[in-house]
């Protein structure tokens, strides 16, 4: 889908008297003869397509794990067709902090940096960008931003789309990995993944420093 577009219509109902209408409406979603194959051959279907099958067969009753996916991947199709801005990134980073926390005072940007890099150059320039991205949502949530005469907005938006993107394609791809671990709940077999994402951040700053 489209991002919803605004519209203004000057409308009469009778002689002499006029209004204006004010309102936004969706266009249609272009798609092509072969969508479905398409997105069945992507390497990812078979997993969403298992997280969906386990909800429906656990009757909404699903695993901490898989249900954390499910609610990111709900905040991030609300936020795609936000028209507010700072809505959409708010909502957004909310995509990825479901994902990626369990408690306050961990680095999110950092733990997002780690799901999008291969190295720790591609660490260093990808948790410098997201957390700029993520200021710029606590700018928004806190009230430190103004939309009239801010324009990072746009910018901002996009970037936190790519983010949550790329989160959640990678916590989907590590859900069996995490199901699998060691722990006596859900939630610490979590905790112990997102450790996992710290000690890497933790690795490639120490290659940082060494270079």
């Amino acid at each position: 889908m489209t991002v919803p577009s605004d519209y203004v219509e000057l409308v009469s109902s009778s002689p002499r008297s006029f209004s204006i209408r004010v309102g936004g409406k969706l266009q249609d979603a272009i798609l092509n003869d072969n969508w479905y194959q398409q997105v069945k051959a992507h390497t990812a279907w078979p997993l969403l397509q298992s997280v969906f099958s386990n909800y429906w067969n656990a009757q909404g009753n699903l695993d901490e794990i898989q249900t954390r996916f499910l609610d990111g991947l709900a905040w991030h199709s609300d936020a795609i067709s936000e028209q507010d801005l700072g809505v959409r990134i708010v909502k957004l980073w909310t995509a990825i902090e479901r994902v990626l926390s369990t408690s306050g005072g961990s680095s999110i940007s950092a733990r997002a940096a780690v799901l999008s890099s291969d190295t720790f150059e591609e660490f260093d320039k990808r948790s410098q960008e997201l957390s700029v991205v993520y200021q710029r949502r606590s700018d928004v949530v806190h009230g430190n931003s103004n939309r009239a005469n801010e324009s990072w907005y746009l910018k901002a938006a996009g970037a936190s789309e790519e983010a949550s993107k790329a989160t959640l394609f990678q916590y989907l791809f590590a859900i069996p990995h995490i199901l699998a671990l060691p722990g006596p709940t859900d939630r610490k077999k979590l905790q112990a993944w997102l450790k996992s994402l710290d000690n890497v951040a933790h690795r490639y700053r120490k290659q940082l420093h060494c270079r």
